[in-house]
């Protein structure tokens, strides 16, 4: 069940690269869990989308990220356990580790300096910035804040609906 599990989360994860941190689980020194750990309640499947509260993100500020046709798709295909919060648990109930998503990655064929979870949204960035979407929009995908603190107090968008755009398209292009 966790390879299946594993599976699908790496499917997610890829269609959706923001990044989502849980505090609680951050060791000291070491980056925070990404897209393992999606918690059911975050997602609102009618609306296609996935808001990630602050505590949980590396920001503190919250995220909505627009959910793709594609990423939609990951997630009909899930068999939710009513008794777990997380959509993708692992065998013990808490969320799979980054260490069953990279595995996913070697069973696969990829070696450790062929993929890696991060190079999901490196290559995000990278396919956007072949197809000319704004840096802005991009940055918004992936959750980075974008100039300086007088630049932020200025531009308060989010940039949801070019968002929304940019990951349909993405999600297309991974399928």
């Amino acid at each position: 069940m966790t390879c299946n599990v594993a599976a699908t989360g790496w499917a997610l994860a890829a269609s959706t690269p923001a990044r989502s941190g849980n505090a609680s689980r951050k060791p000291v020194g070491r980056p925070r869990t990404r897209g393992n750990n999606f918690a059911g309640g975050e997602i609102d499947k009618d609306k296609a989308l996935w808001t990630i509260p602050p505590e949980r993100m590396k920001g503190k500020v919250e995220h909505r990220v627009p959910l793709s046709l594609a990423a939609l798709a990951v997630l009909d295909a899930v068999k939710r356990r009513v008794d777990n919060p997380y959509v993708f648990p692992g065998q013990s109930g808490k969320p799979i580790t980054e260490t069953s998503l990279r595995n996913i990655l070697r069973k696969l064929g990829y070696t450790k300096d062929a993929a890696s979870l991060h190079g999901f949204r490196s290559t995000f960035k990278d396919w956007c910035a072949e197809r000319e979407v704004d840096d802005n929009v991009s940055e918004a995908c992936l959750a980075h804040l974008v100039g300086d603190a007088v630049v932020r107090a200025y531009r308060r968008t989010t940039f949801f609906e070019m968002r929304k755009e940019t990951m349909q398209a993405w999600g297309l292009y991974l399928s």
